[in-house]
């Protein structure tokens, strides 16, 4: 009989591990789920940052030099240059940065616009309705 109660003994562990296999199971397949949502969450927020991206570019390469030239020291002495000189120096700078950027600014604005227009097809039967 020692034997007989032995063996019912380990069918009733075996049982309660595959029980505690399948909550390990369960809890592994939930975990997963909510690192794909996760993830799915972390590239959406990396396509935005990556569609805004060029616009930090072009703003910080832009501004900065802009700013230098509006905020520079304002020394007294025979350094100083002339408000002639500083309009020149920003002209110059801003054509520049026009030659360096301007593609890049047409490409933008045209996708931009490209993003906004409705389709043919969804302008012409809204329009029928």
């Amino acid at each position: 009989m020692a034997g007989f109660t032995k063996i019912r003994e380990l069918e009733s562990k075996k049982r309660a591990l595959v029980i505690e296999s399948e909550i390990c199971r369960e809890a592994i397949k939930a975990e997963l789920q909510n690192l794909r949502l996760y993830g799915s969450g972390v590239v959406h927020t990396f396509d935005r940052v990556r569609s805004v991206a060029p616009w930090l570019a072009l703003v910080g390469s832009v501004v900065m030099p802009v700013l230098g030239l509006v905020l520079g020291k304002n020394t007294k002495g025979p350094h100083h240059a002339s408000p002639l000189k500083k309009a020149i120096a920003a002209a110059v700078l801003g054509l520049q940065i026009y030659r360096k950027y301007g593609s890049l600014v047409r490409t933008l604005v045209t996708s931009l616009q490209a993003k906004q227009k409705p389709v043919g097809g969804a302008q012409a039967a809204a329009e029928n309705t």
